[in-house]
This record gives structure tokens, C-alpha cells and sequence, in this order.
């Protein structure tokens, strides 16, 4: 146990025990599919995860889904994140739907028949109620961090309340379903492009089980496009924090000798001309392909969608702030299509001035509300 859950920086038992963890989980999860088949069930098996970031029942969810699929490749799914955000706190659903973006771009690697589907609940005469509009605003973040499904539903704790809310949540629904049908269609064939931490190849083996960083949040907070080391976009850059050095093995340094690493002094509250610094060096990294920038400091969430030829195709923007942003441009390496549309689940689609720049696109953006999501799809027409 003082192996296990004592202050060694580096024990190897603990990423044995993250593994025999994971082993367990799928046994049971085979014998689940097992008594399915027997009983000639055809009900899709999925596992209702908890965050991606805590590896303490295993390194990731991959052999339970293997488990639950079988030999005969049966569909299987994932509900990635855990717990709910409340509207008191909506940045929690940020924090939340990073969890889902590794969850997400793990499965794409699995080559299973699955579905990543995000489960949005609400509870009512509860504190933390959602209205509708909050519920509509995270189902979209989600399909913006990788999630391809959603599964929404009202909770009715008490059984007293107002038929009027219920119609309320159908109708934003309704009213958002082609914003979310489009966005769910780049997720499914994109990454989530961007700047990802390097976690190593012993974060297994470091105490607290837990993968998650401060320094990612504070750059999705501030307008920088943050993804997890699971991207397959091409045009990722890295970037390492003291917990990644911790984990590094002598192949990681191989490995990053050779692939765009940015060199970033994280801090909680930076001034605006640290953060030029920091994307200044993201461009400097890439060689001037880091997919977007905004150069205004904004409390924007950033989330391109970068396609196989390391096009983009579209950026989605939660504006994570109670007020409402300024006008602002929005700066877009090798787009998908040089035409831009602007859309969001109350918004319907409306094209963008952009003029050429010096190997981007400038993108003018209008005024995005307090806590509204919107995206820039670039395509000539919807598909």
C-alpha cells in the first residue's frame, strides 16, 4: 500500500495496478456480453465511464470496449465524462468536456463499431437546474470536443412540474437540431486540433492517478486551442509541464527530438503580452501552422476541427465570459475551403467577410453573447 499510494515520484507497481485494474473491469464486462449472446439479446453494450483523466481502474477504457465488443466485433459505446455541471459554475462543462475530447480521440483509435455518446441530463426544482438553453450550449461543446451522439433527457424528481418546461427543452432541441447535426458530421471525420500536454510514458506510474492539468485549462480559458496527446491532427504541437518531465522515459526525449514541441511558462493570470508570447511560440513550433489564432485576449473556448490532409474544417468558440465579446478576428491556416459560415444552435447560417493574409485567412467574427457557442465552418456548402 505505501508503494501504491505513497510520495515515490516513479512506481512502477502502480501502473500494474492501473493495468490489473483495467483487466478486471473487462473480464467482467466480457461475462456481461457473454450472458447477452446466450440469452440472444441484441441490445448495444456500452460502459458509462468516468473521467478519462483518472487512471486508476486502467491507462484507458480500451479493453473493456474490446471486452464488450467480442470477437464477433458487436457495437459497443462509451458515455465519456462523469458528473454534471451546474449553471452556478458553467465553466465546469469546459473542465468537463476536455475529459471528453481525450475519451473521444482514443476511441477513434480503437477501430471498434462504437459510438461516443454524450449523456445530458437535467435535474429539476434542483439548484442545479439547467434551463434550456444551458442544455442545448453543452451538447454543443460536446460534439465540438469529439462526442458524434448525444442522449437528452429530463429527469422529473418530483413529478409536479409545468408541462411549459418540458415544451421549452423539446423546442430548443428542435431549434438547435441542424447546428448539431452539422457539428456532430466534423467531428466524426476530424481531430481536435490545437496544443496538447505531453503526459510521458510513466504518468501511470506517478501518484494520484490523474492525468489532468491546471496549465491545459488555463489555456482553454484564455482563447489558446488546447487538444490531448490522443489528437491524430497533423499539425499538433506539444508542450510539457513539470508532471510530464516527471513521466519522461529516455525513448519520450527521443520521440520529442523530433517533433514540435512549444516551449511555455504556464501561469494562472498572465498579462496580455505573455500571452502573445505563448502563441507567438506556438507559431514559431509549427512552423506557422498552428491551425488558428486570435490575437485579442478574449475568455474564448477554441476548438478547431482539423480533417486527414491537416485542413481545417471548421472552429468552434464558447465565449466563457458573463459578457459579451467585441468583433474580432479570427486568423485560419490552410482551411478546408476558403468560404466561412458562421452558425450556432440559435443562429442560423451566415457567411463571414475574410480577406487573405500571409498564409491565413482572416476571418472577421461578430459579436459572440455571454456563455453563447458558435461555430465557423469552412466549406463552400453545407453538406
Amino acid at each position: 500500500m505505501a508503494r501504491l499510494y505513497g510520495k515515490t515520484l516513479r512506481e512502477p507497481l502502480r501502473a500494474l495496478w492501473s493495468r490489473f485494474n483495467a483487466e478486471s473491469i473487462a473480464r467482467y464486462a466480457e461475462a456481461t456480453r457473454l450472458g447477452a449472446e446466450d440469452a440472444g439479446v441484441g441490445t448495444v453494450l456500452g460502459y458509462q465511464a468516468i473521467w478519462s483523466d483518472t487512471i486508476y481502474p486502467g491507462r484507458d477504457f480500451r479493453p473493456v470496449l474490446e471486452a464488450l465488443s467480442g470477437p464477433s466485433r458487436r457495437r459497443t459505446g462509451i458515455r465519456p465524462g462523469a458528473a454534471c455541471y451546474t449553471d452556478a459554475d458553467p465553466r465546469e462543462m469546459v473542465v468537463k468536456c476536455l475529459s471528453v475530447a481525450r475519451e473521444a480521440e482514443r476511441c477513434k483509435g480503437y477501430g471498434l463499431p462504437m459510438t461516443v455518446c454524450y449523456e445530458q441530463d437535467n435535474f429539476m426544482r434542483q439548484a442545479i437546474n439547467k434551463s434550456p438553453g444551458a442544455v442545448v450550449t453543452e451538447s454543443a461543446l460536446a460534439l465540438a470536443s469529439g462526442a458524434d451522439s448525444l442522449s437528452e433527457y429530463c429527469y422529473d424528481r418530483s413529478t409536479d412540474e409545468p408541462l411549459d418546461y418540458h415544451e421549452r427543452f423539446a423546442a430548443a432541441l428542435s431549434r438547435a437540431r441542424p447546428y448539431f447535426e452539422r457539428l456532430s458530421a466534423s467531428s466524426r471525420r476530424t481531430s481536435l486540433g490545437g496544443v496538447a500536454r505531453f503526459l510521458g510514458s510513466g504518468a501511470a506510474e506517478l501518484p494520484q492517478w490523474d492525468l489532468r492539468s491546471d496549465d491545459e485549462r488555463t489555456l482553454a480559458f484564455l482563447g489558446v486551442p488546447v487538444t490531448v496527446e490522443e489528437s491524430s491532427a497533423s499539425n499538433k504541437v506539444w508542450f510539457l509541464n513539470r508532471r510530464s518531465e516527471e513521466a519522461l522515459t529516455a525513448a519520450d526525449r527521443e520521440r520529442l527530438a523530433h517533433e514540435p514541441v512549444a516551449k511555455l511558462s504556464v501561469t494562472a493570470s498572465p498579462t496580455h503580452a505573455e500571452r502573445q508570447r505563448w502563441l507567438d511560440e506556438l507559431d514559431r513550433a509549427s512552423g506557422g501552422a498552428f491551425p488558428v489564432r486570435i490575437d485579442r485576449a478574449l475568455r474564448l473556448r477554441v476548438l478547431p476541427r482539423i480533417d486527414k490532409s491537416g485542413r481545417t474544417e471548421s472552429v468552434t468558440l464558447l465565449n466563457c465570459s458573463v459578457g459579451e465579446t467585441e468583433p474580432f478576428a479570427l486568423r485560419v491556416r490552410n482551411p478546408a475551403e476558403a468560404r466561412f459560415e458562421l452558425q450556432g444552435p440559435s443562429r442560423d447560417p451566415a457567411w463571414l467577410q475574410a480577406e487573405r493574409g500571409d498564409g491565413e485567412w482572416i476571418v472577421r467574427v461578430p459579436t459572440i453573447g455571454p456563455w453563447e457557442i458558435v461555430t465557423v465552418f469552412a466549406e463552400t456548402s453545407r453538406r
